[in-house]
């Protein structure tokens, strides 16, 4: 993903999930990890019904959260966070957050965090 942002532009890898979305016949398609507002930017102008939706946690959270899954590609020192944080910051996270329609704060645990995501699906399939 690294090696597609630096050779594509900012927007590198939604360019590359459009035409895949595109080809699905499906009345919802959930796209997880957002990086910037150029992919944000350009999922807008591609999909009409186009929906972002923030999750947010703490730093210390997502720091407790990533030491305890202890998987190769997860973060277990602050400092790496903190590093990841930044470079996120550089490709426009800040402001694809921001721009976000709906909004999950996700601070507790597991089953409440499935329950706020299951609530705002549900919430979705009824609105046009």
């Amino acid at each position: 993903a690294n090696r597609l942002r630096a050779e594509g532009g900012m927007d590198a890898i939604a360019r590359f999930c459009i035409p895949e979305i595109q080809k699905l016949s499906v009345p919802l398609v959930l796209v997880d990890g957002i990086r910037g507002d150029a992919e944000v930017a350009l999922f807008r102008h591609h999909f009409s019904g186009f929906v972002l939706v923030s999750i947010d946690s703490s730093f210390e959270n997502r720091l407790a959260r990533s030491a305890a899954r202890a998987r190769s590609d997860d973060f277990t020192s602050a400092d790496a966070l903190r590093n990841r944080d930044e470079r996120e910051q550089r490709w426009g996270l800040l402001n694809a957050l921001k721009s976000a329609d709906l909004h999950i704060r996700n601070e507790g645990t597991l089953d409440e965090f499935s329950l706020a995501v299951h609530a705002l699906l549900e919430q979705a399939g009824r609105d046009p």
